[in-house]
C-alpha cells in the first residue's frame, strides 16, 4: 500500500476508534484501534486508547499489556504512567502503583489528580499522615475539588480525628451537595459523636440520592439498634440484605435485635454462619443464646469455635468458664481460669462481671449520694483527644438531673484512668449541655490518681470493697 494511503487508512481507523470510545462503545473502539495497529504503524496513542477501553471494560490484565507497550514508545507520558499506576492500584500492587505515580508526578508536578492518587496508595498502606500530606498538596492545586476534600476527610476519619474529618466533609458537601458517599460518612462521624439524630438525618439524605446502597442501610440500622428502636433497625437491616444478602455483619446485627426472641435471634446467627462458618461474632453470640436456653453442650461447642478464631478474647473465655461451671465440669473451668492469668484478659473478664452486677443493682450507690438511672452500657464516645472509646456505664442522676460517667477498674486507678474518664467527660460535653460528672470505681488508687482527684471538681472515686465487691 502506498505510504500516504497507509497513513490515511491508519487515521481513519484511529478516528473511528476515538468516536466509539467517546460513545462508550468500548468493544468497537478496540476493534478499530487494532485494525489501525494491523497496518504495521506502532503508535503510543493507539496503544494507550486500547488500554483505556480495556480498563473501562474491567479487563485490567489486557489494559496493562497495552499500557506497557505504549510506555516503551513514550516513557515520558504522565497520562500513560498515571493509568498504569491505576491498574496496579486496582490489582492491589501498591508499590508498583506508587512508582508509576511518582514518575508521572516528576513529569507533571502540577497535576492534582496524581497527588490524590499517591494519597490513595498511602491510605491503603495505612500511612494516613502521608496520605493527608499528599491530599493537601493536591488541594492547593485544586482548592474547589470536592473529591480531594472528601478524601482528606476519609484519612482523618481513619485516624479517628473526627472533628477534622467533619470539617473537610462539610466543605466537600458544599461543593457537591448530592454526593451520597459524603452524606453517608458525615452520618458516620455524627454516629461516632453519639449524635444519633443527626447521624440518621444524614443517612436518610444519603438514601435520597442513592436508594440502593446496602452500606447506608446497614449504618442506619446500627444507629437505630443502638437507640434500641429494634423494629426500625430490622427494616433497615433487611433493606441492606436485599441488596447484599451475604453480608454476615448485617445478619449478625439483625440477630442482636431479637434478644427477646432467642429462636429468631439464632436463625440469623445460623444464616451468617452458613456464609462464613468461622465468623466470630455469630459463633460467640450463638453460644451466649444457647447458654441462656440452658443448652450448655451446644453453647460450649460454639464458644470453643469462636475461641479458635480469637483465642484471647476475654469475654469469650469468661463465657466458656461460665458454661463449664453450668455443666459441673469444674476442673476444666479452672483450666480456663488459668488461661485468664494474662492480666489484661483477666481484667476484661472480671470488669465485665462487675459491670453486669452494678448495672443490675445501681441502688447500692445510694448511700454514697448517687440515685442513678442507667441510660446505656458501653456507651460509645469520642474522647477529648479525638479517638473513640466506650463508657462502662452511662447514667443519669435522678436527684439533680446530672449525667454520670462510670469507669470500672479491677486494679488500682492511676493517672491513665484519670485521663481516660476526663476525656470521656470532655467527649460527652461536645453534644450534651447538662452537667456531667465522673465516677471511678476500682481496687484502690495510687498517689498520682489521688493528687489529680484532689484538684478535680467533677470526678469522684469509690472502692469496690466499699460497695461489697470482694
Amino acid at each position: 500500500m502506498d505510504p500516504d494511503d497507509l497513513e490515511d487508512k491508519f487515521l481513519e481507523y484511529f478516528g473511528r476508534g476515538n468516536t466509539y470510545l467517546d460513545e462508550k462503545n468500548f468493544e468497537s473502539a478496540i476493534k478499530c484501534y487494532k485494525k489501525a495497529l494491523d497496518l504495521g504503524l506502532e503508535s503510543s496513542g493507539v496503544l494507550y486508547n486500547i488500554g483505556l477501553a480495556y480498563q473501562e471494560l474491567k479487563e485490567n490484565n489486557e489494559a496493562l499489556k497495552y499500557y506497557k507497550r505504549a510506555l516503551k514508545l513514550d516513557p515520558n507520558s504522565p497520562d500513560i504512567l498515571l493509568n498504569t499506576g491505576n491498574i496496579y492500584f486496582d490489582k492491589k500492587n501498591y508499590d508498583k502503583a506508587l512508582k508509576c505515580y511518582n514518575n508521572a508526578l516528576k513529569l507533571d508536578p502540577k497535576d492534582s489528580g496524581i497527588r490524590k492518587n499517591i494519597g490513595n496508595v498511602f491510605i491503603e498502606k495505612k500511612d494516613y499522615d502521608k496520605a493527608i500530606k499528599y491530599y493537601k498538596r493536591a488541594l492547593k492545586l485544586d482548592p474547589e475539588n470536592p473529591d480531594i476534600l472528601y478524601h482528606i476527610g476519609l484519612a482523618y476519619q481513619d485516624l479517628k480525628e473526627y472533628k477534622e474529618a467533619l470539617k473537610y466533609y462539610k466543605r466537600a458537601l458544599k461543593l457537591d451537595p448530592e454526593n451520597f458517599s459524603i452524606l453517608n460518612d458525615i452520618g458516620t462521624v455524627y454516629y461516632n459523636f453519639n449524635d444519633y439524630e443527626t447521624a440518621l438525618e444524614y443517612y436518610n439524605k444519603a438514601l435520597e440520592h442513592e436508594k440502593n446502597n446496602p452500606i447506608v442501610f446497614q449504618n442506619k440500622g446500627d444507629v437505630l439498634s443502638d437507640l434500641k428502636e429494634y423494629k426500625k433497625a430490622r427494616i433497615s437491616y433487611r433493606e441492606s440484605l436485599k441488596l447484599n444478602p451475604k453480608n454476615v455483619d448485617v445478619l449478625n446485627n439483625l440477630g442482636v435485635t431479637y434478644d427477646d426472641n432467642p429462636q429468631e435471634e439464632l436463625k440469623y446467627y445460623d444464616k451468617a454462619l452458613k456464609i462464613d462458618s468461622k465468623y466470630f461474632y455469630a459463633l460467640y453470640n450463638k453460644g451466649i443464646v444457647l447458654r441462656r436456653l440452658k443448652n450448655y453442650e451446644k453453647s460450649l461447642k460454639h464458644i470453643n469455635k469462636a475461641l479458635k478464631v480469637r483465642p484471647k478474647f476475654g469475654s469469650a473465655l469468661c463465657e466458656k468458664m461460665r458454661v463449664l461451671r453450668n455443666l459441673n465440669r469444674n476442673s476444666e473451668a479452672l483450666l480456663v481460669e488459668k488461661e485468664l492469668s494474662d492480666p489484661e484478659i483477666k481484667d476484661i473478664c472480671i470488669e465485665k462481671n462487675l459491670e453486669d452486677k452494678l448495672a443490675n443493682d445501681l441502688k447500692i450507690l445510694k448511700p454514697f449520694g448517687y440515685y442513678l438511672k442507667l441510660i446505656r452500657r458501653q456507651q460509645g464516645v469520642i474522647r477529648g483527644e479525638g479517638s473513640r472509646g466506650r463508657i462502662d456505664l452511662f447514667c443519669e442522676d435522678k436527684k439533680n438531673n446530672n449525667l454520670v460517667v462510670i469507669e470500672l477498674k479491677n486494679y488500682k486507678a492511676d493517672k491513665d484512668t484519670f485521663k481516660q474518664i476526663s476525656n470521656y467527660i470532655e467527649g460527652i460535653k461536645l453534644f450534651k449541655k447538662r452537667t456531667i460528672t465522673g465516677l471511678v470505681i476500682g481496687r484502690g488508687c495510687n498517689e498520682e490518681f489521688k493528687k489529680l482527684l484532689e484538684k478535680s471538681k467533677s470526678i469522684k472515686y469509690l472502692d469496690l470493697v466499699d460497695l461489697g465487691f470482694e
